[in-house]
């Protein structure tokens, strides 16, 4: 039975990010594992940023929890999410890591601003900075 941390490292690419092609059994299982971690913060979606990876893990998070997946994509500065959902639901955010090109903050303000509430963020690897708003926060990779 494999860790987490070796489904992790079954799934870096080359340049040490995580790459849901690489190894997909890995993606559901800790996928599996995600949910469980989330699971009791009773959240009723999930969103990321639009990439590749981010999106297939946010898939398979939500399936996991049998929720919705929301994505977050940005357009010349403007930021929007490609459903709506009903104010004060609670949603994960999630990504494989947050960085310079997928940030925390601005996802979190976003669904603030769409009457969301975010009650977790979650990513597979760590990296970017925490949440300002103290929003908890788990990495996978820590577990």
């Amino acid at each position: 039975m494999s860790s987490v941390r070796d489904d992790i490292r079954a799934g870096l690419s080359a340049d040490g990010e995580f790459d849901t092609s690489v190894e997909p059994v890995a993606v559901q299982r800790l996928g599996a594992a995600a949910a469980q971690t989330v699971s009791d913060h009773a959240v009723a979606a999930v969103v990321c940023w639009s990439g590749d990876d981010d999106a297939v893990f946010a898939q398979v998070l939500a399936a996991e929890l049998r929720v919705r997946v929301l994505r977050a994509h940005e357009s010349l500065g403007l930021l929007s999410l490609d459903a709506n959902l009903p104010p004060g639901t609670r949603v994960a955010l999630v990504a494989t890591r947050w960085s310079e090109s997928r940030l925390l903050d601005p996802l979190e303000g976003l669904v603030q601003t769409e009457g969301l509430h975010p009650v977790i963020a979650l990513s597979v690897l760590r990296g970017g900075p925490a949440s300002r708003s103290g929003l908890p926060s788990i990495v996978l990779e820590d577990l």
